[in-house]
């Protein structure tokens, strides 16, 4: 190690943030003077506080989306937002039930939605850059968070670490935030704390704490076991349960008459993937199609399911076609798997003479009780927000949808008749303004809600000239959002 403090106004560093997209611009946060900058790894820093009160800042983000959004949790002040790199700041706390803000975490996949763990009020959540705040960590029992860490491939998987009293312990909650899905106490006889969380790709769980406990558990092998100076360090691994079986859906596929699906499934375990790929249409019948791994080098398949066998860290690339057809179906697929950790996008394609004509990928999701997606509708730029839910469970579901406008107030709370019942199995895809006609100059949001506790699966598409895109999905919703 060697010193890199030059230009710090005080040595007392308590944050550090690195610009993912320059990785030679670091932002720290020293005392309670504020923030500061290098652009050369530390070489020199220079003070970008304007807008910042004097407190201790307790945690720095950088958007890795939006690098000159960054992101401060000021001790007993809350949040402030700098769009400008860092040159000036904004309190950005409404909503928050606390300024003592521990920690900060982003969502890596949808930036604007943002996680503020404080020491007093529990966890808190925002969708639109801390404009707006909301109450999240239903099942926490205890109100003070002092780590927190969403998940890089599944960020839909929060992890929220606490003191507890005398033991830490680890929580990890199902994608709504309103049931656990495991806790687990760390600790001895004495007192100990869980104070930084850490995830992997796969979804081991890294912690780390300090104990006074001289009977803190340790595994055999362990770097250091016995208790030597009245309070020790510990770094505790909770392995992903890797015979979990896991469900990957895709709420739209696309084959015949010019039109392709291609499936990129990647395991991102340690262990192997097995399972099946299985394709529906609307109805909920088998889609038969012709199935060609190229990189198998063998002959192509027939059928509407498919034996899946990925290796840690594997790849495959599976194209869905139906050659001769001179019709295009519609619908949804799925693949079930234990092992591993697969993730994956379907890219349906449409080519007409031989030219690409239009491409749209859809990430593969697990199942979800709550979808919000942005809206964009203007009829005068025949720009159009759709989207397309699959009931994947063996029984009929209902689907509510809302709309709130760019303030964030709800407009619209309808339920089709086509989606409620939808039948098991069954898919439909629909453009927002079928529903709400009035909406065809519209912008703001929609909110797809499965009623009863049950759930789905959605896709968003923006037409934009008849040009398809996918869009953003969130699997949760505001607070101001009817259930």
């Amino acid at each position: 190690w060697s010193a890199a403090d030059s230009g710090l106004l005080d040595p007392n560093i308590t944050a550090l943030a690195i610009d993912p997209t320059e990785t030679e611009t670091v932002y720290c946060a020293a005392g309670s003077i504020g923030t500061f900058k290098t652009f050369t790894a530390g070489v020199r820093w220079i003070a970008v506080n304007l807008g910042q009160p004097r407190a201790v800042i307790t945690s720095i983000l950088v958007d890795p989306r939006f690098p000159t959004n960054v992101y401060a949790a000021l001790s007993g002040l809350g949040v402030y937002m700098s769009d400008d790199a860092g040159r000036t700041w904004l309190l950005r706390s409404l909503g928050l039930q606390s300024t003592n803000v521990t920690a900060l975490a982003l969502d890596p996949t949808f930036t604007s939605r943002i996680y503020a763990a404080t020491s007093d009020r529990g966890l808190f959540k925002t969708f639109d850059r801390a404009m707006q705040w909301d109450v999240a960590g239903v099942g926490l029992t205890s109100k003070t968070v002092d780590a927190i860490a969403v998940h890089p491939t599944s960020p839909a998987n929060v992890f929220a670490g606490t003191p507890g009293g005398e033991d830490g312990f680890v929580v990890k909650l199902n994608p709504a935030g309103s049931a656990l899905l495991y806790a687990t106490y760390l600790g001895g006889t004495g007192a100990d704390t869980a104070s930084a969380l850490a995830l992997d790709s796969t979804g081991n769980v890294y912690v780390a704490g300090g104990t006074v406990s001289l009977d803190f558990l340790a595994t055999s092998g362990a770097f250091k076991t016995p208790l030597s100076h009245g309070r020790d360090v510990f770094a505790t691994k909770i392995a992903a349960d890797p015979t979990l079986p896991q469900v990957t859906l895709f709420a739209q596929v696309a084959v015949g008459k010019g039109y392709t699906t291609t499936f990129i499934l990647e395991n991102t375990g340690s262990a192997r993937a097995d399972g099946t790929l299985s394709l529906k249409d609307q109805q909920g019948e088998p889609l038969s199609v012709t199935l060609t791994d190229a990189a198998s080098g063998q002959a192509p398949l027939q059928g509407s399911s498919f034996s899946l066998a990925i290796a840690a860290g594997a790849v495959r690339v599976l194209t869905a076609e139906r050659p001769s057809a001179s019709d295009t179906l519609t619908g949804w697929a799925r693949a079930d798997t234990l092992g591993g950790a697969l993730a994956g996008v379907s890219t349906f394609q449409f080519t007409e003479d031989r030219v690409l004509k239009a491409v749209a990928g859809v990430l593969g999701s697990a199942p979800i009780s709550v979808a919000t997606l942005p809206v964009d509708n203007d009829d005068a730029e025949s720009r159009f927000t759709g989207f397309a839910v699959a009931n994947h469970n063996t029984e009929e579901i209902g689907v509510k949808i809302v709309t709130l406008d760019e303030r964030g107030a709800v407009s619209d709370v309808i339920t089709p008749p086509d989606l409620n019942p939808l039948p098991p199995g069954h898919q439909a895809a629909k453009f927002l303004h079928e529903y709400l006609p009035g909406r065809l100059k519209f912008r703001g949001s929609a909110v797809l809600i499965a009623r009863g506790g049950k759930k789905f699966s959605v896709v968003a598409l923006l037409s934009n000239q008849g040009l398809l895109t996918a869009i953003p999905v969130v699997a949760e919703k505001a607070s101001n959002v009817p259930d």
